[in-house]
């Protein structure tokens, strides 16, 4: 699989339907906190140097703009699986300059294939931009911030940790499963917005 042909939707289940018997007990504790992640990295040194060095990479692009950390994380993901990839992003982008046009809350729902480690350094704290559709994107510190750039139809980057507190109240009643806070934090962005609607065939 190419990164032009993944589904990011489908990226937990390819990752852990392809992983062995003992990468999968990693894989959750992993993508939930900073000591699971060191965990599977250590793990990864040992079965799978590059996705280690990727993962160390992507933490150290996470903060700070590092042209040789960038050209060799660059190398490994033309190797790498993009739904594992996907997965260990810290920060995804919402409101996608990809999706001028469509009603806002969709183009907040919509899920950019880039990520906030493999944009381009403006030079400017906390704002890269997206060579794919031309747009500088934000990385917010706060709620308030993301939501007020995204109803001004900017692109934010948004952590994991960010979007579970935008998404509200409802996000404390989902105890199962991995849910999309993001989509949810849009149905309170944009109430009176249409969501996702089936295509016509």
């Amino acid at each position: 699989m190419t990164a032009d042909d993944f589904d990011p939707k489908l990226a937990l289940q390819r990752v852990y339907n392809g992983a062995g018997d003992e990468e999968r007990p990693l894989l959750f504790p992993a993508l939930e906190s900073d000591h699971g992640r060191g965990v599977y990295a250590a793990w990864l040194d040992r079965h799978d140097p590059a996705r280690a060095e990727a993962l160390r990479l992507a933490e150290r692009l996470d903060g700070a703009d590092d042209p040789a950390a960038a050209s060799r994380l660059g190398e490994l993901l033309e190797g790498l699986d993009p739904s594992w990839w996907w997965l260990f992003q810290r920060a995804t982008i919402r409101n996608c300059g990809g999706g001028r046009g469509r009603p806002v809350k969709l183009r907040f729902r919509l899920v950019c294939p880039e990520s906030w480690t493999t944009l381009t350094p403006t030079g400017e704290a906390g704002v890269r931009r997206c060579e794919r559709c031309e747009e500088r994107v934000y990385r917010c510190e706060g709620v308030d911030e993301a939501s007020e750039r995204a109803r001004q139809g900017q692109c934010v980057a948004v952590d994991p940790a960010l979007a579970r507190e935008g998404a509200g109240r409802d996000a404390e009643l989902v105890i199962l499963g991995r849910p999309d806070y993001v989509a949810m934090w849009a149905d309170h962005l944009f109430p009176g917005e249409p969501g996702e609607r089936p295509q016509p065939s």
